[in-house]
Protein backbone atom coordinates (compact mmCIF):
# COMPACT_ATOMS: atom_id res chain seq x y z
CA UNK A 1 0.00 0.00 0.00
CA UNK A 2 1.44 3.50 -0.95
CA UNK A 3 1.48 5.17 2.38
CA UNK A 4 -0.37 8.11 1.19
CA UNK A 5 -3.15 5.82 0.97
CA UNK A 6 -3.09 4.47 4.64
CA UNK A 7 -5.21 6.73 6.10
CA UNK A 8 -7.80 7.12 3.82
CA UNK A 9 -7.37 3.25 4.05
CA UNK A 10 -7.45 2.75 7.79
CA UNK A 11 -10.53 5.46 8.53
CA UNK A 12 -12.56 4.07 6.49
CA UNK A 13 -12.26 0.44 8.53
CA UNK A 14 -12.33 2.45 12.07
CA UNK A 15 -15.34 4.59 11.28
CA UNK A 16 -17.22 1.57 9.54
CA UNK A 17 -16.60 -1.11 11.94
CA UNK A 18 -16.60 -0.03 15.44
CA UNK A 19 -19.19 -0.85 17.41
CA UNK A 20 -22.50 -3.39 16.74
CA UNK A 21 -24.77 -3.68 18.96
CA UNK A 22 -28.97 -2.78 18.50
CA UNK A 23 -28.23 0.51 19.35
CA UNK A 24 -24.99 1.02 16.96
CA UNK A 25 -27.55 -0.20 14.57
CA UNK A 26 -30.09 2.13 15.18
CA UNK A 27 -27.33 4.80 14.83
CA UNK A 28 -27.13 3.58 11.07
CA UNK A 29 -30.29 4.29 10.37
CA UNK A 30 -31.68 1.20 10.50
CA UNK A 31 -34.78 0.14 12.62
CA UNK A 32 -35.16 -3.61 12.14
CA UNK A 33 -33.48 -6.62 12.62
CA UNK A 34 -31.66 -7.52 9.63
CA UNK A 35 -29.41 -10.00 8.12
CA UNK A 36 -27.25 -8.28 6.07
CA UNK A 37 -26.82 -4.88 3.94
CA UNK A 38 -25.23 -3.41 1.27
CA UNK A 39 -24.72 0.49 0.84
CA UNK A 40 -22.83 2.36 -2.27
CA UNK A 41 -21.26 5.64 -1.80
CA UNK A 42 -22.09 7.25 -5.27
CA UNK A 43 -19.82 10.66 -6.41
CA UNK A 44 -21.21 12.92 -8.48
CA UNK A 45 -19.19 14.40 -10.99
CA UNK A 46 -18.16 17.90 -12.05
CA UNK A 47 -19.78 16.59 -16.02
CA UNK A 48 -22.91 15.22 -13.63
CA UNK A 49 -21.74 11.60 -14.16
CA UNK A 50 -22.03 8.81 -11.66
CA UNK A 51 -18.74 7.34 -10.10
CA UNK A 52 -19.14 4.22 -7.57
CA UNK A 53 -16.36 4.90 -5.52
CA UNK A 54 -17.59 2.94 -2.44
CA UNK A 55 -19.03 -0.18 -1.22
CA UNK A 56 -20.03 -2.10 1.99
CA UNK A 57 -21.35 -5.25 2.68
CA UNK A 58 -22.10 -6.08 6.57
CA UNK A 59 -23.16 -9.63 7.17
CA UNK A 60 -25.27 -10.35 11.22
CA UNK A 61 -25.84 -13.02 12.44
CA UNK A 62 -28.96 -14.11 14.41
CA UNK A 63 -27.87 -12.24 17.94
CA UNK A 64 -27.69 -9.11 15.68
CA UNK A 65 -23.70 -9.49 15.81
CA UNK A 66 -21.65 -8.11 12.67
CA UNK A 67 -19.85 -11.47 12.20
CA UNK A 68 -17.96 -10.33 8.36
CA UNK A 69 -17.58 -7.32 6.04
CA UNK A 70 -16.32 -6.56 2.91
CA UNK A 71 -15.05 -2.61 1.49
CA UNK A 72 -14.28 -2.15 -2.06
CA UNK A 73 -12.72 1.32 -2.39
CA UNK A 74 -12.63 1.71 -6.14
CA UNK A 75 -10.75 5.12 -6.07
CA UNK A 76 -7.74 3.54 -4.62
CA UNK A 77 -8.32 0.33 -6.14
CA UNK A 78 -8.12 -0.97 -2.45
CA UNK A 79 -10.46 -3.93 -1.16
CA UNK A 80 -11.29 -4.92 2.61
CA UNK A 81 -12.86 -8.00 4.09
CA UNK A 82 -13.24 -8.44 7.65
CA UNK A 83 -14.60 -11.15 10.04
CA UNK A 84 -15.27 -10.69 13.99
CA UNK A 85 -14.78 -12.51 17.19
CA UNK A 86 -16.77 -12.26 20.39
CA UNK A 87 -16.62 -13.42 23.74
CA UNK A 88 -19.37 -15.39 25.60
CA UNK A 89 -20.97 -11.88 26.98
CA UNK A 90 -21.33 -11.03 23.44
CA UNK A 91 -18.48 -8.23 23.38
CA UNK A 92 -16.54 -7.83 20.45
CA UNK A 93 -12.70 -9.19 21.08
CA UNK A 94 -10.59 -8.99 17.76
CA UNK A 95 -11.34 -8.15 14.42
CA UNK A 96 -9.55 -10.20 11.56
CA UNK A 97 -8.96 -8.14 8.11
CA UNK A 98 -7.62 -9.09 4.97
CA UNK A 99 -6.63 -6.67 2.00
CA UNK A 100 -5.20 -6.79 -1.69
CA UNK A 101 -3.07 -4.01 -0.25
CA UNK A 102 -1.26 -5.42 2.56
CA UNK A 103 0.97 -8.36 2.97
CA UNK A 104 -0.34 -8.84 6.16
CA UNK A 105 -3.61 -9.18 8.28
CA UNK A 106 -4.67 -6.21 9.69
CA UNK A 107 -5.92 -7.32 13.52
CA UNK A 108 -7.96 -4.92 15.71
CA UNK A 109 -8.41 -6.27 19.55
CA UNK A 110 -10.54 -4.71 21.70
CA UNK A 111 -9.96 -5.40 25.37
CA UNK A 112 -12.11 -4.08 28.95
CA UNK A 113 -9.97 -2.33 31.09
CA UNK A 114 -12.85 -1.36 33.72
CA UNK A 115 -16.62 -0.96 33.48
CA UNK A 116 -16.66 2.32 31.48
CA UNK A 117 -13.32 1.75 29.32
CA UNK A 118 -12.59 -0.37 26.33
CA UNK A 119 -8.74 -0.77 25.15
CA UNK A 120 -8.56 -0.91 21.24
CA UNK A 121 -5.13 -1.95 19.40
CA UNK A 122 -4.45 -1.96 15.73
CA UNK A 123 -1.18 -3.55 13.92
CA UNK A 124 -0.96 -3.53 10.04
CA UNK A 125 2.71 -4.93 8.63
CA UNK A 126 4.08 -3.11 5.57
CA UNK A 127 6.97 -5.18 5.06
CA UNK A 128 7.82 -3.15 1.44
CA UNK A 129 8.52 0.05 3.96
CA UNK A 130 9.77 -1.89 6.28
CA UNK A 131 7.75 -0.45 8.91
CA UNK A 132 4.86 -1.64 11.36
CA UNK A 133 1.55 0.57 11.38
CA UNK A 134 -0.21 1.03 14.75
CA UNK A 135 -2.92 1.90 16.24
CA UNK A 136 -4.12 2.34 20.36
CA UNK A 137 -6.94 3.72 21.32
CA UNK A 138 -9.74 3.82 24.03
CA UNK A 139 -13.23 3.69 24.06
CA UNK A 140 -15.09 5.36 26.72
CA UNK A 141 -17.84 4.61 28.07
CA UNK A 142 -20.88 6.41 30.83
CA UNK A 143 -21.86 4.07 33.51
CA UNK A 144 -25.10 3.01 31.62
CA UNK A 145 -22.72 1.65 29.23
CA UNK A 146 -23.45 4.45 26.42
CA UNK A 147 -20.41 4.93 23.91
CA UNK A 148 -18.91 8.92 24.83
CA UNK A 149 -15.93 9.27 23.56
CA UNK A 150 -13.04 7.29 21.28
CA UNK A 151 -9.72 8.19 21.16
CA UNK A 152 -6.87 7.12 19.08
CA UNK A 153 -3.30 7.24 18.26
CA UNK A 154 -1.87 6.58 14.62
CA UNK A 155 2.11 5.81 14.49
CA UNK A 156 4.70 3.87 12.56
CA UNK A 157 7.54 1.96 14.22
CA UNK A 158 10.95 1.04 11.90
CA UNK A 159 11.35 -2.46 12.00
CA UNK A 160 15.02 -1.90 11.34
CA UNK A 161 15.77 0.56 13.77
CA UNK A 162 12.39 0.58 16.20
CA UNK A 163 11.99 4.58 15.99
CA UNK A 164 8.39 5.69 16.19
CA UNK A 165 6.72 8.48 14.16
CA UNK A 166 3.48 9.69 15.04
CA UNK A 167 0.96 10.68 12.59
CA UNK A 168 -1.72 11.66 13.85
CA UNK A 169 -4.00 11.50 17.05
CA UNK A 170 -7.59 11.71 16.76
CA UNK A 171 -11.34 12.40 19.76
CA UNK A 172 -14.28 11.29 18.51
CA UNK A 173 -17.07 12.29 20.57
CA UNK A 174 -20.55 10.76 21.01
CA UNK A 175 -23.91 12.53 22.08
CA UNK A 176 -26.73 9.66 23.38
CA UNK A 177 -25.10 7.01 21.45
CA UNK A 178 -24.19 9.52 18.16
CA UNK A 179 -21.12 10.93 16.84
CA UNK A 180 -21.40 14.89 17.07
CA UNK A 181 -17.99 15.57 16.86
CA UNK A 182 -14.50 14.66 15.95
CA UNK A 183 -10.86 16.60 16.17
CA UNK A 184 -8.33 15.11 14.23
CA UNK A 185 -4.38 16.60 14.71
CA UNK A 186 -2.03 15.56 12.56
CA UNK A 187 2.08 15.04 12.62
CA UNK A 188 2.09 15.28 8.69
CA UNK A 189 2.44 18.38 7.06
CA UNK A 190 0.74 16.92 3.86
CA UNK A 191 -2.33 15.92 5.82
CA UNK A 192 -3.96 19.11 7.60
CA UNK A 193 -5.75 19.71 10.91
CA UNK A 194 -9.05 19.14 10.98
CA UNK A 195 -12.59 19.20 13.31
CA UNK A 196 -15.63 18.30 12.18
CA UNK A 197 -19.11 19.42 13.78
CA UNK A 198 -22.29 17.16 12.80
CA UNK A 199 -26.03 18.62 13.11
CA UNK A 200 -29.08 16.27 13.46
CA UNK A 201 -32.61 16.00 13.26
CA UNK A 202 -35.12 14.10 15.57
CA UNK A 203 -34.01 10.98 13.65
CA UNK A 204 -30.58 11.22 14.78
CA UNK A 205 -29.57 11.41 11.44
CA UNK A 206 -27.03 13.38 10.19
CA UNK A 207 -28.57 16.74 8.50
CA UNK A 208 -25.28 18.65 8.20
CA UNK A 209 -21.82 18.22 8.55
CA UNK A 210 -19.21 21.31 9.34
CA UNK A 211 -15.68 20.98 8.20
CA UNK A 212 -13.03 23.42 10.01
CA UNK A 213 -9.55 22.61 8.64
CA UNK A 214 -6.61 25.23 9.29
CA UNK A 215 -8.29 28.58 8.06
CA UNK A 216 -11.15 26.92 5.87
CA UNK A 217 -14.24 26.11 6.81
CA UNK A 218 -17.33 23.94 5.07
CA UNK A 219 -20.21 22.58 5.42
CA UNK A 220 -22.08 20.01 3.40
CA UNK A 221 -26.13 19.10 3.89
CA UNK A 222 -27.99 15.77 3.55
CA UNK A 223 -31.67 14.56 2.78
CA UNK A 224 -32.85 11.03 3.05
CA UNK A 225 -35.21 8.57 1.68
CA UNK A 226 -36.91 5.89 3.57
CA UNK A 227 -38.28 2.36 3.09
CA UNK A 228 -41.44 1.10 4.44
CA UNK A 229 -39.88 0.15 7.86
CA UNK A 230 -38.40 3.60 8.28
CA UNK A 231 -34.78 2.77 7.82
CA UNK A 232 -32.81 5.00 5.11
CA UNK A 233 -32.24 3.62 1.98
CA UNK A 234 -31.48 6.78 0.00
CA UNK A 235 -28.51 9.54 1.51
CA UNK A 236 -28.27 12.62 -0.69
CA UNK A 237 -24.81 14.90 0.06
CA UNK A 238 -25.02 18.79 -0.92
CA UNK A 239 -22.44 21.16 -1.35
CA UNK A 240 -23.89 24.69 -1.74
CA UNK A 241 -27.00 22.85 -2.96
CA UNK A 242 -25.07 21.22 -5.27
CA UNK A 243 -25.63 17.54 -5.41
CA UNK A 244 -22.07 16.17 -4.81
CA UNK A 245 -22.35 12.41 -3.49
CA UNK A 246 -25.43 9.70 -3.10
CA UNK A 247 -25.59 6.74 -0.61
CA UNK A 248 -27.56 4.08 -1.81
CA UNK A 249 -28.55 0.82 0.24
CA UNK A 250 -30.20 -2.75 -0.32
CA UNK A 251 -31.30 -3.73 2.88
CA UNK A 252 -32.45 -7.59 3.45
CA UNK A 253 -34.12 -7.85 6.94
CA UNK A 254 -34.85 -11.13 9.08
Amino acid sequence: MKIRNIHVFLLIILTSCTKYDKSDIESLGILKEIENFKEYTIEVTAENQLDTILIKTFIYNNKGKLIESEMKYNRIDSDYIAKYKYNSKNELIQEIGKSNETESPIIINYKRFNDTVINMSLEMKMESYDLVFRINGQEIYSTNNILQKIITKEYYVNLGTKDTTINQISEIYYKNGFVNKSIWKSYDSLVPNSNYEFIRNEKNLITKTIIYSNENKTETTFDYEFDDYGSWIKQNEYDDGKLIKIKSRRITYK
